[in-house]
């Protein structure tokens, strides 16, 4: 008799990484086809997590050990497809990756990631393109660095980190598991990795990076606006399909520059990351 395989399928997986929920304990089921599947008697508790920027509880299936290595996996993959096609990945002494690596470092330094080794990766692509698979690397195209002033890439960098600071690419992949009739051929879902409010997110934290550590934050709104006005050119429609600009993004971001203009270059930036006129963590 067949069987609602697909669904089934889904569920072992789910409860072979969690095996210790009650409802994979209690044992999955298969229903035959032309048979309405049990109603669901109570809900599955799942585990949830600190976010360490804002103190909120968030989804949270996978441990950052774990992420690291899985996206490093996956980010070496993709560097080894780059190169077959023609794009390498550029070396640290390229005058290019020296500029990237210094203002990186900046920013980096003055972020809840300080002590975590991360890294910048430059590939030699003629796109506007940055992203970063939750792990310990963030891959910025040519394209995107050329393309800006030193704040503006310090702003780019300060939203790539504050992915990771918040956990975003773990909370995308907690979301999709724990929602197991999510449609993985949904284009218009997978053209975002991130939910749109991770991306604001991203935005508020990451400019507070670039402002602590000297950059000018007002930088933020022209950049979103410019991508506003460019986002059907294909150099940018990449970025701008997965970090979805308009003017009310750029007007957002400025107001919130404004607002820790003060803070540039705070000598007591460690106190303003956990409070600051954008939110505040110490309660």
């Amino acid at each position: 008799m067949k069987t609602r395989i697909s669904d089934a399928l889904k569920a072992l997986c789910f409860c072979a990484l969690f095996p210790m929920l009650s409802a994979c304990q209690s044992g999955i089921k298969i229903e035959p086809v032309g048979v309405a599947p049990s109603p669901v008697k109570a809900a599955v508790a799942v585990p949830l997590k600190q976010d360490r920027v804002t103190k909120e509880s968030v989804l949270h299936l996978r441990d950052q050990i774990t992420q690291n290595q899985l996206a490093t996996n996956a980010l070496e993959e993709k560097l080894w497809a780059y190169q077959v096609r023609g794009f390498a990945t550029l070396p640290q002494n390229d005058p290019k990756a020296l500029r990237l690596a210094k203002i990186f470092a900046d920013v980096h330094s003055k972020s809840h990631l300080w002590e975590m080794p991360l890294k910048p990766v430059l590939v030699d692509r003629d796109l506007f393109q940055a992203y970063t698979l939750g792990g310990l690397e963030i891959v910025f195209y040519t394209g995107l660095t050329d393309s800006l002033s030193d704040d503006g890439l310090a702003i780019i960098i300060g939203h790539e980190i504050a992915h990771i600071a918040t956990s975003h690419a773990v909370e995308a992949i907690s979301r999709d598991v724990v929602n197991l009739q999510h449609n993985h051929n949904d284009e218009a879902k997978l053209s975002g990795f991130y939910a749109v409010e991770s991306e604001f997110e991203a935005d508020m934290v990451g400019l507070l990076y670039a402002v602590l550590a000297g950059y000018n934050g007002a930088k933020a709104e022209e950049i979103w606006n410019t991508l506003a006005d460019v986002r059907e050119r294909p150099k940018f429609n990449l970025f701008t399909a997965t970090h979805p600009p308009d003017e009310a993004r750029g007007a957002r971001l400025a107001k919130q520059a404004a607002a820790i203009a003060h803070l540039r270059a705070s000598e007591n930036w460690q106190s303003d990351l956990v409070c600051n006129p954008l939110y505040c963590a110490d309660n």
